[in-house]
C-alpha cells in the first residue's frame, strides 16, 4: 500500500497591486504634456464615452473608465504602449491594449456628432458668409487638404509617399471656423490626391448640388472640377494674380487646421 504523504499548505503572502493612475492624478502640466490636452478637455471625453466604458467585472484589477481613457490618449500621444500602461497608467500592456480599442471603438461610435457635412441652404450659406468676411473669396463652402500620417509600421511600397516615408493619406475637408467636415484615411501614402477626392463622398454631395453654386478649394495636386477650384499655376492677367491670391490666403485655413493636428500628435 502505497504511503500518502500529506504536505502542509504553504501559506501565500498577499499579492500587491501597484496602484494604477488615471489623468485625475496628474497635474495641469503633465496632462498637457503627456496626452496633449487639458484636464478641462479630458473631462469632457470621459464624460462623452464613459457610459459606453464601464466595467464589465467587479474585480479589483478591473480598470475605471478615467484609466482607460488615460491609456488611450496616452498611446495616441506617443504611439507607445510601454509610455501608457506602465510609465503613466502602471497597468499591463494587454490591458493598455484592451483599453485602447475600447475607447477607439467608443469615440467611432460618437464620430457623427462632431464630424459632419451639412449640406442644409442655411449651413452653407453660414461657410460662405464666413469665408467672404474673413478669406476674400466668395461662394467658398470649405477647404481640402491632405495629411500624411506617418505609419512606418507598415512596410509595403504602396504607403511610401512622394516623402519617402511610409503613411496614409488622411483627406480634410474644414470650414471657416477649422471645424472638420469630413475625414477620408481609407488610402495609402501612394494614392494621389486626385483620386483620392475623385473617391471621396464629398465629391458626391457637391456634384448633387446646382453647377457653380458652391466650391471647395485644393492645391494644385487635385484636379479642377465645377465643385473644386485649384489654384492657377501661371497666372498673367490681374484678375488671375488676384485670383491665385485670394485662393492662397483662403486655403490657408485648412493648412492651418492641418498644422494643429500636427502639433497635437
Amino acid at each position: 500500500m502505497r504511503r500518502v504523504i500529506r504536505r502542509r499548505s504553504r501559506p501565500y503572502p498577499p499579492r500587491n497591486l501597484s496602484a494604477k493612475r488615471s489623468y485625475l492624478d496628474l497635474t495641469e502640466r503633465l496632462c498637457g504634456r503627456r496626452l496633449r490636452f487639458k484636464k478641462e478637455v479630458l473631462n469632457e471625453i470621459y464624460q462623452l464615452i464613459k457610459a459606453d466604458l464601464q466595467p464589465s467585472s467587479t474585480y479589483i484589477t478591473a480598470l475605471s473608465v478615467e484609466e482607460k481613457v488615460t491609456a488611450a490618449l496616452s498611446f495616441y500621444a506617443s504611439g507607445s504602449f510601454q509610455s501608457s500602461a506602465v510609465d503613466i497608467c502602471c497597468i499591463s500592456q494587454h490591458a493598455a491594449h484592451t483599453s485602447i480599442h475600447q475607447v477607439n471603438d467608443a469615440l467611432y461610435a460618437h464620430r457623427m456628432d462632431f464630424i459632419k457635412f451639412p449640406m442644409t441652404t442655411e449651413a452653407q450659406s453660414e461657410r460662405v458668409l464666413g469665408f467672404c468676411m474673413h478669406r476674400r473669396l466668395p461662394k467658398d463652402s470649405g477647404c481640402y487638404g491632405l495629411y500624411p500620417y506617418c505609419n512606418e509600421s507598415t512596410i509595403t511600397e504602396a504607403y511610401q509617399n512622394r516623402k519617402g516615408f511610409h503613411s496614409l493619406n488622411m483627406q480634410l475637408v474644414c470650414d471657416h471656423l477649422q471645424r472638420i467636415m469630413a475625414v477620408n484615411a481609407n488610402f495609402s501614402g501612394s494614392i494621389h490626391d486626385a483620386h483620392i477626392s475623385h473617391e471621396s463622398t464629398v465629391s458626391d454631395l457637391l456634384k448633387s448640388q446646382p453647377q457653380g453654386k458652391w466650391w471647395l478649394l485644393g492645391d494644385k495636386e487635385y484636379g479642377l472640377a465645377t465643385w473644386l477650384l485649384t489654384p492657377i499655376r501661371n497666372p498673367w492677367t490681374q484678375a488671375e494674380q488676384r485670383y491665385k491670391k485670394s485662393h492662397i490666403v483662403t486655403r490657408n485655413i485648412i493648412e492651418k487646421t492641418i498644422g494643429e493636428l500636427k502639433q497635437s500628435c
